[in-house]
């Protein structure tokens, strides 16, 4: 049996494909977790309440904080960001700009473009962080683990496989040296005329005047994405253990249900993406609909007990916003996508839940502040 495992709750984000990429892979690869903050419309509470916010119902009634300061964690170094995820990025953007797509009617071989959705399993447990529902690897070149991408060859676009993936030793403690398995569909596959790297092409196509400055400026990027990344993985750890030192004393069923009905809303969202049913989307994950149900409910419990101790900090240190600080939470969602100015973030979400949103990220940058890192 698969089971669903949530990984920190309401509080982290964390690249969804860093187990199979390490950091550095494209920004358009990118499938975030939510972080405090991060989504103005997230799983917040609304109701009456007497909260550190107007109008959001106040859960500390239900939680006693443990320790939530001083947390002890070992530092979690960037990775290194290899040639050759820079170079794909380098192509990768180059084949925006001049390419030409053509269809491909055979089996996928090295040399491809391929784009892929998949889930990935350890033993028995569904990981959620090994997940992606749309990313563009090029078959071969490796910026994805070996094992995976020699998985891909031989397949066509439609088909569903699954993929075992041995993960080096120097990964993540908890999935190094181990082996997990992926299923994978193949949403798309193609091969693409790439003009050449040269100084020439990239100065047409990029605008950028040479191929070793716009390596320069990838690799930049890329390993500022990675310490960003870490950063997010050791606030995750830090997290993970205030919430584990809280004493919850109940769970509110009213609220227990509105968490669980969002979840729900969220996986009935992916299943249509999919193109699946719900029967279908639950037998996919190896569940049965009583067992989808029962993972349900942990699942809200956890996100509940996050958002319990997040308030808990909140009141505890006294914290509110100033207008400043409110004004750049707000900022933080302008992503060019959903939000494209801080006026429609405010005309498009609530304005309690958002402060609520951006008083938990204090909190949490609070919290992570406090820590002792080990270095190691």
């Amino acid at each position: 049996m698969k089971l669903v495992r949530r990984i920190g709750g309401i509080g982290l984000w964390f690249l969804a494909a860093v187990i199979l990429t390490g950091c550095g892979a494209s920004a358009s690869h990118k499938n975030e977790e939510q972080s405090p903050g991060a989504d103005a419309s997230g799983n917040a509470v609304s109701g009456a309440g007497g909260s550190a916010v107007t109008g959001v119902a106040d859960l500390t009634p239900y939680v006693t904080l443990g320790k939530y300061k001083g947390i002890t964690v070992s530092e979690v170094k960037p990775r290194k960001v290899k040639n050759a995820t820079i170079r794909q990025e380098m192509e990768q953007q180059m084949a925006a700009e001049a390419s030409e797509k053509k269809a491909l009617h055979g089996a996928v071989k090295k040399g491809d473009y391929v784009r892929v959705a998949f889930q990935g399993y350890l033993g028995d447990v569904l990981v959620e962080e090994a997940r992606a529902e749309s990313m563009t690897l090029l078959v071969g070149q490796y910026t994805m683990l070996k094992d995976f991408e020699d998985g891909l060859a031989g397949t066509k676009k439609g088909d569903i496989v699954t993929i075992p993936v041995k993960i080096p030793d120097d990964y993540q403690e908890e999935y190094a040296g181990k082996t997990m398995e992926y299923d994978v569909k193949i949403l798309d596959a193609w091969q693409m005329e790439i003009p050449e790297l040269t100084d020439a092409n990239v100065r047409k196509y990029l605008s950028e005047k040479s191929v070793r400055v716009l390596k320069e400026k990838i690799r930049k990027e890329l390993e500022e994405q990675c310490k960003e990344e870490a950063q997010e993985r050791m606030g995750q750890i830090i997290m993970n253990e205030v919430i584990q030192n809280a004493k919850i004393h109940e769970y509110p069923e009213s609220y227990l249900k509105e968490f669980a009905a969002e979840i729900r809303k969220g996986y009935e969202a992916d299943a249509a993406a999919r193109k699946l049913d719900m029967v279908q989307y639950i037998s996919l994950m190896g569940l049965s609909q009583e067992e989808y149900d029962q993972q349900i409910q942990k699942i809200a419990q956890a996100d509940l007990a996050s958002e319990m101790v997040y308030q808990a900090v909140i009141k505890k240190e006294g914290l509110t916003l100033t207008e400043e600080e409110f004004r750049k939470g707000v900022e933080a969602y302008v992503d060019g996508s959903k939000y494209e100015t801080a006026e429609e973030v405010m005309e498009g979400t609530d304005h309690d839940r958002l402060e609520q949103r951006i008083l938990y990220r204090k909190a949490y940058d609070l919290v992570v502040r406090s820590a002792v890192i080990k270095k190691g």
